[in-house]
């Protein structure tokens, strides 16, 4: 069961045999010596351990790059990307498949030499933001087909349209679109009812879907070289996994009733903040460094009993990717 900064610091008082009613004479108002001393080494350790990476700091989230633009923020509590991955097209680019992490100065050379827009193929992170290469395309985007790119299905009003990918063809379910240029019917639909706006229904790498509101007498494919479809651009979206931070930490008032949190203070990691808190404890203020580096024992055997765990999970999740 997870704790608050109080009952930790009960524990640790009772741990190390401390009063908890000294009053420290250095702090204005003074507050209780030992408490306020154990809290602020509770904070100690908590900053320390957040250096190393463990499965139940490990979130999801999705975050978009606007129009027109290069950069995004990254969660306020992000400590480090673990992994990233994009649609395009309906297919998943990952640093595993052409959306490769780079160093942000590497990045800014790519956008001093070209000022490319485009699908990404580049990812890096300066201070808290994640930027990519090239920019996000902006605006509506008119986009030409090859010969006869119309496809209609009997008895159905939804069309198909067949594309070649390329840098500036990202369709996504739900996207605005506008089609133009049919000339003639196909299918038995006219011009004026495939040349309609809509939205897409369905995308894979060649091909998307929209419904275009009148059912298609054949199945067939159609619309000669003319073909043009302005379609309506958010931005993009990139899912994230990544490592966690405390947004706040607890604060410091030498009460026992302090009800902070934080993410360490859970079933799993609470002894090792425990133990950690307790080596900064008797370093820092009782001034015991040959007890708190027995504690620091205790602390490394804790931090391997996590790794053991935390690898083992880790090659689930490479296995499962």
């Amino acid at each position: 069961m997870a704790v608050t900064m109080g009952q930790l610091t009960a524990q640790i008082l009772t741990d190390t045999n401390r009063d908890s009613t000294a009053l420290d004479p250095n702090t204005q108002p003074m507050l209780p010596l030992y408490p306020a001393a154990i809290q602020r080494a509770i904070l100690t350790a908590i900053k320390y351990m957040e250096s190393r990476y463990y499965w139940m700091f490990r979130k999801m989230a999705l975050i978009t790059i606007p129009s027109g633009l290069n950069v995004t923020e990254l969660p306020a509590d992000l400590i480090n990307i673990d992994y990233v991955q994009y649609n395009w097209n309906g297919q998943i680019y990952s640093p595993k498949n052409k959306f490769i992490p780079v160093s942000f100065q590497d990045l800014q050379n790519l956008f001093y030499s070209t000022g490319q827009v485009g699908q990404p193929t580049r990812w890096a992170i300066w201070t808290n933001l994640f930027y990519v290469y090239p920019y996000v395309r902006s605006g509506n985007n008119t986009l030409s087909f090859g010969a006869n790119p119309i496809g209609t299905t009997a008895s159905s009003s939804v069309i198909t349209v067949t594309f070649a990918p390329n840098s500036e063809s990202n369709f996504f379910i739900g996207q605005a679109i506008t089609v133009s240029g049919i000339n003639t019917t196909i299918g038995g639909l006219t011009p004026a009812e495939l040349n309609v706006s809509a939205t897409v229904l369905t995308v894979t790498s060649t091909t998307f879907t929209y419904d275009c509101g009148t059912t298609a007498s054949g199945t067939t494919t159609g619309g000669g070289l003319g073909v043009a479809i302005s379609a309506e651009n958010f931005g993009q979206d990139f899912q994230i996994w990544y490592y966690n931070k405390d947004l706040v930490y607890p604060v410091v008032d030498g009460s026992i009733a302090n009800t902070g949190t934080s993410i360490w203070f859970n079933d799993t990691t609470v002894d090792l903040v425990r133990m950690m808190a307790m080596q900064r404890f008797y370093y820092d203020t009782l001034q015991a460094p040959d007890i708190g580096d027995q504690y620091m024992q205790q602390v490394e055997n804790f931090q391997r009993n996590l790794d053991m765990k935390n690898n083992n999970r880790q090659t689930n999740n490479f296995l499962s990717w």
